[in-house]
């Protein structure tokens, strides 16, 4: 029935076409360095053209595609791909007896899954598909992008908001009491919040995770750096779960807290760990005292206190946490380590 109002058609068109193009070709199986593509059509034969940038089939004939074959089987399998990349393809069916083809499929397009990555492990964010490797899940999962502002080294950070942040695969047989990792983080919005860094068997299922260890962010607008041990004992059923785990996470439950990472590391625990989370936390006119996360067993630490012209007014080896340091000049800024 017509009941008014205006509408239109154009290019309409009725042919005969003998050789009929697929009707729908789909990558259903995507690894770091292959895809398998099933094709839907009533042909026997195609051809499949794959390339990592987007490409007209029938104007661009000369370029050095990454896959142009004819294949019988609807199933076909292209590897020796790169990782973590974008490719693109098209597909058109064939008449073998008379070499008659059809026209080519709109051209599709799927990115590789990324490769396990070795330890050491650093990223820094300075690249944007690299964000395509980790996974990030809760209410503030699409807070999880790059961002350029807020930077410790180079040009880009990481933005966490209320999620648990999976890390990539790494390719070791388990993330289990050998290993730390370290990071800065940074925050607008409180003047302290937290962490939580745990270790993860599979990055969809939150019931595979397990928080090994809390670290506090102190400072409100300066960059602080984080570290955790990924020790705990495996015979333990509290981390049944993680004992051949591949993944690290860190989470923020801070309602309302964006914060900033930077430089996460995945490294072998050294045999002298380096202090983390190191505050000046009283200041009088002649002393100062600090405390720190230790990450290791180490019973002894040095401390060196300089000042603006970077002179060195105290190098001391000391045995408790916290630290006193005296001998300072009141109204003088310094800075420790």
């Amino acid at each position: 029935p017509y009941y008014g109002g205006v509408s239109g058609i154009d290019n309409i068109k009725l042919m005969q076409r003998n050789c009929i193009p697929p009707t729908n070709v789909e990558p259903v199986t995507i690894k770091s360095d292959s895809v398998e593509l099933v094709i839907t059509s009533t042909a026997t034969q195609w051809e499949v053209i794959l390339h990592d940038a987007v490409f007209n089939p029938e104007t661009e004939t000369t370029l050095d595609f990454v896959y142009d074959t004819i294949i019988n089987s609807r199933n076909v399998i292209l590897d020796g791909l790169t990782s973590n990349k974008v490719y693109y393809y098209t597909v058109r069916s064939i008449i073998p007896a008379t070499g008659e083809v059809s026209e080519w499929t709109e051209l599709g397009s799927f990115t590789t899954a990324c490769a396990p990555f070795a330890v050491p492990f650093e990223e820094n964010f300075e690249a944007d598909n690299h964000l395509n490797c980790w996974n990030a899940i809760g209410d503030g999962k699409n807070y999880f992008k790059t961002n350029s502002i807020y930077h410790y080294r180079g040009t880009k950070s990481a933005a966490l908001r209320n999620s648990l942040l999976v890390s990539p695969k790494m390719n070791v047989p388990a993330l289990v009491n050998n290993y730390m990792v370290s990071g800065y983080a940074f925050t607008l919005d409180a003047d302290s919040c937290n962490l939580s860094i745990g270790l993860m068997t599979d990055p969809n299922d939150v019931g595979t995770l397990t928080d090994i260890s809390d670290v506090k962010i102190k400072g409100k607008g300066k960059w602080v750096e984080f570290s955790a041990v990924l020790s705990f004992d495996v015979n333990s059923e509290d981390y049944e779960y993680v004992e051949f785990a591949r993944y690290f996470t860190i989470t923020s439950n801070n309602a309302g807290v964006t914060i900033y990472l930077d430089d996460i590391e995945l490294y072998e625990i050294p045999s002298c760990s380096k202090p983390s989370n190191f505050v000046c936390t009283v200041v009088t006119d002649t002393s100062a005292t600090f405390e720190w996360r230790a990450n290791g067993n180490e019973t002894s630490w040095n401390i060196i206190v300089t000042d603006e012209n970077n002179n060195v007014v105290a190098n001391e080896t000391v045995t408790s946490n916290p630290a006193v340091i005296n001998g300072l000049t009141g109204n003088t800024v310094y800075s420790a380590a």
